[in-house]
């Protein structure tokens, strides 16, 4: 499978005091960037996938929602989802 998709109240997060939530751990994810995008709706990113640099990706839905099409697999996001992409799929979301 070239992703993982939990939201927020998964109960595979681990927690240390209810304050610090271990998504790395729950999404399996070994070494990955982070960024901020902010699509308005209806907009489409770019299909790309990580092959070159190796790194996995992991997307956080911080509110609103959209589709990731992952290695052709549609994807349904919404806020507090964390998806995690392997660096050889392909991906591209719309808002």
């Amino acid at each position: 499978m070239g992703y993982t998709l939990i939201n927020r109240d998964d109960p595979s997060i681990d927690s240390f005091r209810n304050v610090f939530f271990k998504i790395r751990v729950a999404l399996g994810t070994t070494a990955f960037g982070i960024n901020e995008v902010r699509l308005p709706a209806d907009m489409e990113g770019i299909e790309h996938d990580e092959v070159e640099t190796g790194h996995e990706e992991v997307y956080i839905v911080l509110e609103g929602g959209g589709t990731f099409t992952v290695d052709g697999e549609a994807v349904a996001v919404t806020g507090g989802d964390y998806l995690r992409v392997d660096p050889e799929a392909t991906r591209l979301v719309v808002a």
